[in-house]
């Protein structure tokens, strides 16, 4: 039975482990690009996933990681959650 990924807020510890639910929030990296800001600031609940959210930032942008998450994402157990 999956987790929920509660206290996880490494990505590569959550992709590495596929025993947990994964809320896939990739699509928000272009929106964030897009909102020309010069700094961001993640106003949510505790346990909201903020930290793992900086963590996929962290993956998607850092050139020594070299990775897709379009592959990690496909081998992750996604839940696409719309809020609007």
């Amino acid at each position: 039975m999956k987790k929920i990924p509660y206290g996880i807020a490494n990505f590569e510890a959550l992709k590495e482990n596929n025993n947990y639910y994964y809320v896939d929030k990739t699509i928000n990296i272009e929106i964030l690009e897009n909102l020309g800001t010069k700094y961001h600031f993640f106003l949510r609940p505790r346990r909201f996933g903020k930290s793992l959210f900086i963590s996929t930032l962290e993956h998607y942008y850092d050139i020594s990681k070299k990775i897709s998450l379009k592959n990690y994402s496909a081998t992750l157990t996604s839940v696409k959650i719309k809020l609007s």
